[in-house]
């Protein structure tokens, strides 16, 4: 059982378990903490500061108001 376990998350894991469009995820050294989006466009954000998830979003819905306004030139 565990040897299809396996081969599924190698071969299918899309498939099996569709990879979410935004997660948090510490880095491969465990020293960052990840905001990512898996979905075009694609990024990764490093989250450097303790925050609670209103703060977060504040500065994230800050963030989307700061493209807008730069993309309109």
């Amino acid at each position: 059982m565990a040897e299809m376990g396996d081969y599924m998350f190698s071969h299918w894991y899309s498939i099996a378990l569709p990879t979410p469009v935004f997660e948090f995820r510490q880095d491969d050294k465990n020293d960052r903490l990840l905001l990512i989006r898996n979905k075009f466009p694609k990024y990764t954000i490093e989250i450097q500061d303790d925050y609670d998830l209103k703060q977060l979003s504040d500065a994230l819905k800050a963030c989307g108001e700061f493209v807008k306004k730069v993309s309109k030139h």
